[in-house]
């Protein structure tokens, strides 16, 4: 790959939004406080670093003056139910002693998971009550609640990212050299954009109390899963293997699921959530999900789960109960969405059985 460096007219990558020339153009960087780092200490250093509290809610007006860690799966109702001793099986980074990354699993407080500074305690608590405090009955106002949830979730993680590419180029300005900073940086500046369009619709409606721009379809299963899922993607085939995924040069918005799995007495619950303005652009996934049998929903599941969210909960006993083949075979495909060889091998085969079953309990035929 030739040379590379930022335009002296683009915006700068520190967050002034002025021009490079006019910035961080011919600034040294700042002395590394510890240049022996291991890479999964700068990469923890650098989220940190893009970490902010703040509130997204639209009446801004309103807000309390505490930020707190929102959980995006409900913690009294969900995580309280699916913990054990206090703890919960998820999947995060890590890096190998070649500094290779790689997702792995590990247990985390269920205080600390799922969780995400995007609310003031007030908006938090008033605005997720029908979903917190009541049983799901799948009424608009709840269906609606969960996929603005995911959304906030994903809304609120996207912008620490880029926040913590700024700080990184603050100090380090050389890397407008760099073409793959430069890449990365650019792909969740776009991301950016795109849910930004996704805001301004949660919050007209919220400030409307209008409920009917979201579309939601809900597959429910007899059994209480051990497992439960909050996050928001953008599906890249439909169950027949057609693509979905608007091309990345294309300046038409990338369209976004909410998924949200959760377990609410003897029954499982499973709700995919857009915009009603792009039904039909999922129809055709939600006729084939929904015309598949019980046993074909769930192997669906199986594979599109640890495709698209790492924001999933499950049960450590449940977990614990999984062979070591099952447990490596699952870690396989949260680790193929880093691997440009594997990227689309289960995306394009959600249908296929899969080696593991992550809703075993809940003994479908």
């Amino acid at each position: 790959m030739g040379k590379f460096e930022l335009g002296r007219n683009e915006k700068c990558l520190c967050g002034s939004g002025i021009k490079y020339k006019y910035c961080c153009m011919g600034k040294q960087d700042e002395p590394e406080t510890n240049i022996n780092l291991t890479k999964k200490s700068q990469i923890d250093k650098m989220i940190k670093a893009g970490r902010f509290k703040h509130c997204i809610h639209p009446n801004q007006n309103e807000c309390s003056e505490n930020i707190i860690k929102a959980h995006s799966i409900q913690h009294n109702k969900i995580l309280n139910n699916l913990s054990k001793d206090g703890m919960l099986i998820m999947f995060s980074y890590d890096f190998n002693n070649n500094n290779d990354f790689f997702i792995n699993y590990k247990l985390i407080g269920k205080k600390n998971s799922t969780t995400f500074t995007g609310f003031c305690e007030k908006h938090d608590k008033i605005t997720f009550q029908p979903i917190e405090d009541k049983n799901f009955i799948g009424n608009d106002k709840q269906n609606f609640l969960f996929a603005y949830k995911a959304f906030a979730y994903e809304f609120h993680k996207k912008l620490e990212q880029l926040n913590g590419y700024q700080v990184r180029f603050k100090t380090k300005p050389s890397l407008a050299k760099d073409i793959d900073f430069y890449l990365n940086y650019l792909g969740v500046e776009l991301g950016l954009n795109d849910l930004v369009y996704y805001k301004e619709i949660f919050d007209k409606s919220i400030m409307e109390n209008d409920y009917s721009n979201i579309e939601t379809f809900i597959i429910k299963f007899k059994g209480s899963s051990k497992i439960a899922v909050c996050t928001g993607f953008i599906l890249v085939y439909d169950l027949l293997g057609s693509k979905l995924i608007i091309d990345e040069l294309s300046i038409e918005r990338q369209k976004l699921i909410f998924l949200n799995l959760f377990p609410q007495n003897d029954e499982t619950f499973v709700l995919f959530s857009w915009l009603k303005e792009d039904t039909e652009h999922y129809i055709n996934f939600k006729n084939q999900l929904l015309e598949a049998s019980e046993k074909q929903q769930i192997s669906i599941l199986n594979n599109l789960i640890p495709s698209y969210s790492q924001n999933t909960v499950i049960n450590p006993e449940f977990f614990d109960k999984l062979t070591d083949i099952e447990k490596d075979n699952l870690t396989k495909v949260f680790n193929y969405n880093f691997d440009d060889n594997n990227y689309n091998l289960i995306k394009k085969n959600l249908i296929i059985d899969s080696s593991y079953n992550l809703f075993k309990n809940l003994n479908i035929d």
